[in-house]
């Protein structure tokens, strides 16, 4: 037997009504919700601007052409539409982008498995993959070939979006993680950044996931991607990193649940379970459930019953999802979402590194400096910190000058 919780009911007009389109498949009650929401005074301003940030446009325009077109005002419709047809362009040419680049590695025998993007869309979101909103293609290979896959990507014109080298280079990889470059042909251009690993926050043995590839068709051609087990515990990893900041990520998991009825859930709750995530993949699901009513096996539910600090982890990150930086800090967050000390404090050392200390693109904009002063980021960068949370006077209060 599976459960099922209802999405609730204390967000603003708007949200409800983007939280019921943010499916692939609108269901009997949600389009009941749906169009009585739009009887309301909607603020379309909010709405469009709040559907933009969590890259729920397409689906928005979907549900609202299909559930209540005439009740829908035909400036908002257009401008929709709009963004409807410009998504599906940019759709192709990413595709077209990623299909060359994956040829490219193959002749020369490396192996790059993509993810998110236009794979996602087609794995997860099946018949409805022009549903989901995406700009930029993102690729995973063996460490051992990041090197020769970033030069290939060099000799075929594409240029770096992060022009570093020496000490600045080193930094910027090991917080991000990935090289990022501008791919371009002579009719596009397309962003791709090439990973070794899924997030430098928080490290995970990869080598069950790639055991675990399978075929996925991309507009006609065959590419391989990450099986549904593996990508579900992916898009919990990934969106754990980033506090769930998006319905969008909250919609990539329910979407897969639905599509994928036949999950292999043992596999994923021994490999959570192995790899110190069980807290990250019971997060994505309660909120999946609680947000947008996904049905979960009675197992897995029992578990997320038996596991409080996810229950009380979801109800936070529900209210910063429409409500910006309301609530904990992130940083605190982070650490409750791990469950071995080891990985808190692989974070706390990652934390300090390369947020606290090494410096970031806007501190080179705020405080410009020549090159040859670069070393004194390194000091800046803190300070500059802590003059942002505490303002001057009370640094100075703090360091005894006033």
């Amino acid at each position: 037997m599976a459960l099922r919780r209802a999405s609730p009911t204390c967000f603003r007009p708007e949200v409800e009504l983007l939280l019921c389109c943010a499916r692939t498949t609108m269901t009997v009650d949600c389009a009941v919700r749906l169009r009585a929401l739009i009887r309301e005074d909607v603020d379309w301003a909010y709405l469009i601007e709040t559907a933009r940030q969590h890259k729920m446009l397409l689906l928005l325009y979907w549900h609202l052409h299909a559930t209540c077109k005439a009740e829908v005002p035909e400036a908002i419709l257009v401008q929709l539409r709009d963004a409807f047809h410009t998504s599906t362009l940019r759709r192709l040419v990413l595709t077209g982008a990623l299909l060359n680049i994956l040829r490219l590695f193959e002749c020369h025998h490396i192996v790059a498995i993509p993810y998110k993007g236009p794979v996602l869309a087609a794995s997860a979101y099946g018949d409805h993959a022009r549903l989901r909103q995406y700009r930029d293609l993102d690729l995973l290979v063996h460490q051992r070939d990041v090197l020769r896959a970033k030069d290939l990507l060099i000799s075929q014109g594409s240029q770096s979006m992060m022009p570093l080298n020496g000490a600045k280079e080193g930094a910027y990889l090991h917080r991000k993680g990935a090289y990022t470059y501008n791919v371009r042909d002579r009719t596009s251009q397309a962003k791709v950044e090439l990973h070794w690993h899924l997030t430098p926050a928080f490290p995970l043995d990869l080598t069950p996931l790639w055991e675990r590839l399978e075929p996925v068709s991309l507009d006609g051609a065959t590419v391989r991607g990450f099986s549904r087990e593996a990508s579900l515990l992916i898009l919990c990893i990934h969106g754990s990193d980033h506090l769930w900041c998006r319905l969008q990520m909250i919609c990539d998991v329910a979407t897969l649940l639905r599509v994928h009825q036949a999950i292999d859930w043992t596999w994923v709750m021994q490999q959570a379970e192995a790899q110190g995530s069980m807290r990250m993949l019971l997060l994505g699901l309660c909120l999946a459930r609680d947000l947008l009513g996904t049905t979960l096996p009675e197992a897995v539910v029992h578990k997320l019953e038996a596991t409080p600090i996810v229950r009380s982890l979801a109800g936070q990150l529900r209210q910063r999802l429409f409500q910006e930086a309301s609530g904990p800090p992130g940083v605190m967050l982070q650490f409750r979402m791990r469950e071995r000390w080891q990985d808190k404090a692989w974070y706390g050392l990652y934390y300090v590194q390369f947020y606290l200390l090494t410096p970031h693109p806007e501190d080179r904009v705020l405080m410009p400096l020549p090159r040859v002063l670069f070393p004194l980021y390194y000091i800046l960068r803190p300070l500059r910190l802590v003059v942002g949370r505490y303002g001057l006077r009370r640094l100075q209060h703090l360091l005894g000058f006033s």
